[in-house]
């Protein structure tokens, strides 16, 4: 299904991007006077196909690295048209901005959500019987890859020259520093060629290129956001998880359900195998507990992004997000008003915090543990008696 910029969800007709009208530069001591030109040696070429007609889309997620591309493209005169997959899973914040942002730099906007996902990445979920990890990204290929190929595929059918393009850095990861500049013929996305203009790029090239455009970033850095798409993504790391449980408790509650009933639908599946498991059979995100890395529920997991493991998270967690708003909006050099900050944060009703000596133990080892305590009830009785 292919939507407008108009029927984008979460997003107020009144007012384009909460959190973004209130957004304001300051002055910022460590950036330099301009930010790179593109990576490798593709742009005349790029720009001897657009003199022939050829379409260039943007595959724009409302993150740093999509928006920086799109402010090098228009500071290069390159003609292009933005595509949002929409996961059904971002952040209010991120669906306001990724509107403002077009509306404001007068980017034509291409909605696309992927067949079979009305529900977003939970209906997905639900359909695999799992969460997407690392090994299994089926979030990225089935609600981002495929409906931004189908799209571009319909403009090759039409007889288009289609070039698609995407804030790919290589100092993201291990994975992204293998890639290149240019993927001719990618077959991620029907066979069009794929350019990365930003490959070689720094984070603080593209905080560079924000300022110099005077273009706002997507308000979820500036309260410490590491990483912006889904709210949150399985990758979701303490700073951003703090973010979600205070600005959209709401998405924990709806984690909860879905780890319970992907937990039933394997407990089904795989039968006695899976029922001595006290732990989750499928979670969102993974612990250490008990000295083995297990499935972890995500009360528990939002629990420990709140328990400081170090000096330096503790000072961040001083006055809740106030402080690791306030780094943030220091290394980006823009400052923003969120009411509510500084609040004490409290789980959401119905949230059950962890008891890990209990909660991830197998029923054998619990049983083990009955019989032990059993063992020794008289001798304390008896203790007691005497006190």
């Amino acid at each position: 299904m292919i939507q407008g910029a108009s029927l984008l969800p979460l997003i107020s007709q009144d007012s384009p991007c909460d959190g973004c009208g209130r957004t304001t530069p300051k002055v910022s001591t460590g950036l330099t006077s301009s930010y790179p030109n593109p990576s490798g040696d593709h742009l005349d070429h790029v720009r001897d196909r657009v003199a022939a007609g050829a379409e260039i889309y943007v595959g724009l997620s409302g993150g740093k690295d999509s928006v920086s591309v799109c402010l090098l493209l228009q500071r290069l005169g390159i003609p292009f048209r933005a595509i949002f997959a929409d996961t059904g899973w971002e952040a209010e914040l991120t669906y306001n901005y990724v509107r403002w942002f077009c509306t404001e730099r007068e980017i034509d906007l291409i909605v696309v959500r992927g067949d079979g996902t009305e529900d977003g990445l939970l209906s997905v979920i639900l359909r695999k019987g799992c969460f997407p990890k690392k090994q299994r990204r089926f979030c990225t290929e089935l609600l981002k890859e495929h409906p931004i190929r189908a799209y571009l595929q319909t403009r090759v059918a039409d007889g288009a020259d289609v070039i698609s393009v995407a804030g790919i850095r290589a100092e993201e990861s291990a994975q992204r520093a293998t890639m290149s500049t240019w993927a001719p013929a990618d077959k991620r996305f029907g066979g069009v060629d794929c350019w990365h203009p930003v490959f070689d790029w720094t984070y603080e090239d593209t905080i560079q290129a924000h300022h110099d455009n005077h273009c706002k970033p997507n308000p979820l850095y500036l309260l410490g956001a590491e990483r912006v798409g889904c709210f949150p993504c399985v990758f979701e790391k303490k700073a951003g998880l703090r973010i979600v449980s205070m600005l959209q408790p709401e998405r924990l509650a709806k984690i909860r359900d879905m780890e319970e009933a992907v937990d039933q639908q394997v407990r089904r599946a795989k039968g006695d195998a899976y029922e001595e498991r006290n732990y989750p059979t499928s979670t969102m995100f993974w612990l250490s507990i008990n000295g083995q890395n297990r499935p972890a529920l995500i009360d528990d997991v939002v629990e420990r992004a709140w328990t400081p493991s170090n000096r330096k998270e503790a000072a961040l967690l001083e006055d809740n997000l106030a402080s690791q708003a306030a780094a943030a909006q220091e290394r980006w050099g823009f400052t923003m008003e969120i009411d509510g900050l500084g609040a004490d944060y409290t789980p959401d009703d119905g949230a059950k915090f962890a008891n890990y000596a209990d909660r991830y133990l197998t029923t054998k080892d619990l049983a083990a543990r009955a019989a032990r305590e059993a063992q020794t009830a008289p001798a304390t009785q008896q203790l007691a008696l005497f006190a």
